[in-house]
């Protein structure tokens, strides 16, 4: 009984330990199947009695029964598996426990960093914050500050919106006085220059008549200062014109040459009054002919060369021209005026380009002007592409340079040796000249024309030069040199050299009497023009042939005698002209002379001519159009022979193609010009 209950209670306390550990240790699954094999011998006893239950055995099992080692049995079997669960449970655990520890160790590791990380943060962030709490209070007073500022602009805006709109109004106040002051110069310029035309024009013919010494003084005051006038009216106007922006440009074709000699001519008399030297150079690449505004060009080298010659008391002036740049039609050209004269200071240069400025206020009342003709220039060659430059030191002159852009004309050549010279290439030629800037320049152009050019400083070296040498074939001596002149020197080469040709440079003024010019085979005014020199030169060798060799001309001075026609000629060329009108003179003809293809239309229909000469080159109307035009439409047919300067077959096909009966090469012989001029009086006989 008692052992019964004890084993009961046994197995009652082990069943509770067995789900107790299985429950909590094991899991839940394991529990349930535990507890179906403890109740299992309940539930076969239960079975066994068919649901009754039995108070002997509902209880407890006999000691010694199969129930009760049945019990016994599982028992043990349930406590050693549950003990085995319970020590595997124990060592997870431990496991889980140790992994929990590490785990727990590296996270207190890393929490140790990120704390101290974070210490240091903090400290940062403190840190921070008292900087931010700085901040705070200096921006607070900032804010204060801008707030107090923005007041202020808020003030000073309103202000300078009334400002402006006083400003404004101001402008425009001014602009009407502008427009009226331009408007008022324009009117007064005009009024004035017209009966200032009539004082200046007036006291120039009061000075050709008779007049005795203090009326003729009169008239040159008269006439200098009128023209003083009309200078200042005139750079006036100009600028008022600038001002108001109603200066236009024209644009015509010239030749640059033709302009460059005129401003020459305009101070011509005034540089041989002061005995400067006034030359030029122009770059053998320039065109003869381009398209601009010439009259603006010449007036600002007039007034640039103007104040050289008023500010160079001794020495020279120069004025050179080179192309800088020629793209397709488009050319740029500079532009030097150079002098020896007084020179600027540097510091007052910028000043010069000012309206109504000059160097100081004694350069005004020294040497005159009003201080607008610089800056007038300025604005001229601004409005021609360029812009107007100045180099100088006190004491040795000025350079004032310029570039504009212009056309090139569509029947521009390069300028080129005279064809009238070409026969004399090669001869030597001897240069006499104190002036080492005339001595190259004239060099230059006789290298142009293919001869052979030697210098000489002084009418002392020239000398030495000739008895050295004994093949020059003519002179070019200036007159007014230190030492011996160049009167002396023509009569020591005359003396000396009697068949050496010898051509004077002159300043306007200078006298040559009879005896003197006797001597001399042609004498050049200064500044010397390339055509001038070109025909002094052809007539000195010209000369100079009938002196050696008269017998040749004289043999055709009756050729016209003999061939009688009517002869018109159409050349252009100055040169060619002298060289035709000289043949034709020296062969008995006389004969009219035009210049361009439309002048050659209008002498044929009022005279017949037999012959025309005609050149291939003229302005306005060609030999090649009018020579069609003569063949198409004109019932008198004269017989036409070109005078061109190519000298190929095609283009002597192109003359005969056109109509011409003849074709003469410049330079042509006088015997090829005899040999058509018979053909064509034979065929009038016929």
């Amino acid at each position: 009984m008692h052992a019964g209950r004890n084993i009961f209670i046994l197995d009652f306390l082990l069943l509770i330990q067995i789900l107790f550990y299985t429950f909590f240790n094991l899991n839940q699954s394991f529990s349930l199947f535990y507890i179906v094999l403890a109740i299992a011998p309940f539930a076969y006893r239960f079975i066994q009695f068919e649901g009754e239950v039995h108070p002997s055995v509902s209880l407890f099992f006999q000691e010694g029964s199969l129930g009760f080692n049945t019990i016994i049995v599982l028992n043990l079997l349930f406590i050693s598996f549950a003990i085995q669960h319970i020590i595997m449970a124990f060592k997870s655990v431990i496991l889980k426990l140790d992994d929990l520890a590490a785990e727990l160790k590296v996270k207190s590791n890393g929490l140790e960093i990120v704390n101290g990380e974070l210490i240091s943060q903090s400290e940062e962030l403190q840190a921070q914050s008292e900087e931010l709490q700085m901040q705070s209070e200096y921006l607070q007073s900032q804010s204060e500050d801008l707030r107090s500022l923005n007041e202020r602009l808020c003030l000073q805006k309103e202000q300078e919106q009334q400002a402006r709109k006083e400003a404004d109004s101001a402008r425009e106040e001014a602009e009407k006085a502008n427009s009226a002051k331009t408007i008022f110069l324009a009117t007064m310029s005009h009024e004035i220059r017209t009966p200032m035309n009539g004082v200046i024009g007036i006291s120039s013919l009061l000075s050709e008549t008779s007049l005795n010494n203090q009326q003729r003084e009169y008239v040159q005051i008269i006439t200098s200062s009128g023209e003083a006038l009309l200078t200042v009216i005139n750079d006036i106007l100009d600028f008022s014109k600038i001002e108001s922006g109603s200066m236009e440009l024209e644009e015509q074709e010239f030749s640059l040459n033709e302009c460059i000699e005129g401003v020459l001519d305009v101070f011509i008399v005034k540089a041989a009054q002061t005995k400067l030297e006034l030359v030029y150079k122009i770059d053998a690449d320039i065109p003869s002919k381009i398209i601009g505004d010439k009259l603006r060009l010449r007036q600002v080298l007039i007034n640039l060369v103007g104040n050289a010659l008023k500010f160079t008391p001794h020495g020279e002036v120069y004025i050179g021209v080179e192309a800088v740049k020629i793209s397709g039609e488009v050319l740029e050209i500079q532009f030097e005026v150079r002098d020896s004269g007084i020179g600027i200071p540097e510091g007052k240069l910028q000043r010069l380009f000012k309206a109504f400025s000059q160097v100081d206020s004694s350069t005004s009342r020294k040497y005159g002007g009003t201080g607008l003709g610089l800056a007038i220039s300025a604005k001229l060659v601004e409005m021609m592409g360029g812009e107007i430059t100045v180099e100088s030191e006190l004491g040795r002159g000025s350079s004032f340079k310029f570039a504009i852009r212009a056309l090139i004309s569509l029947e521009a050549e390069k300028v080129r040796a005279p064809l009238a010279l070409s026969e004399f290439a090669g001869k030597k030629v001897l240069i006499v000249d104190d002036s080492e800037t005339n001595r190259k320049i004239l060099k230059d152009l006789l290298s142009q024309w293919k001869m052979n050019p030697l210098l000489a400083s002084s009418a002392e070296a020239a000398q030495d030069i000739l008895a050295c040498t004994k093949d020059f074939e003519l002179v070019l001596a200036d007159m007014d040199m230190p030492g011996m002149q160049g009167l002396e020197l023509a009569q020591n080469i005359s003396d000396s050299h009697p068949m050496l040709p010898v051509i004077l440079m002159t300043s306007i003024g200078s006298s040559i009497d009879e005896k003197q010019s006797t001597m001399l085979a042609g004498w050049l005014p200064k500044p010397i023009k390339k055509a001038t020199l070109q025909n002094q030169i052809l007539n000195a060798f010209y000369k100079n042939k009938e002196t050696i060799k008269p017998a040749s001309l004289v043999e055709v001075r009756n050729f016209s005698q003999e061939h009688p026609l009517n002869i018109l000629v159409a050349e252009d060329n100055i040169i060619n002209q002298k060289v035709i009108t000289h043949i034709l003179n020296k062969l008995g003809y006389t004969f009219d002379l035009v210049e361009t293809g439309n002048d050659v239309l209008y002498q044929l229909k009022n005279k017949s001519y037999n012959v025309i000469l005609m050149d291939i080159q003229m302005p306005d109307m060609d030999g090649l159009e009018a020579t069609n035009i003569i063949r198409n439409q004109l019932d008198i047919q004269p017989i036409i022979i070109a005078l061109t300067a190519s000298a190929t077959t095609s283009d002597k096909e192109i003359c005969l193609q056109a109509g011409m009966n003849g074709y003469l090469s410049k330079p042509f012989k006088i015997e090829e010009l005899k040999e058509y001029l018979k053909k064509a009086a034979l065929q009038e006989t016929h």
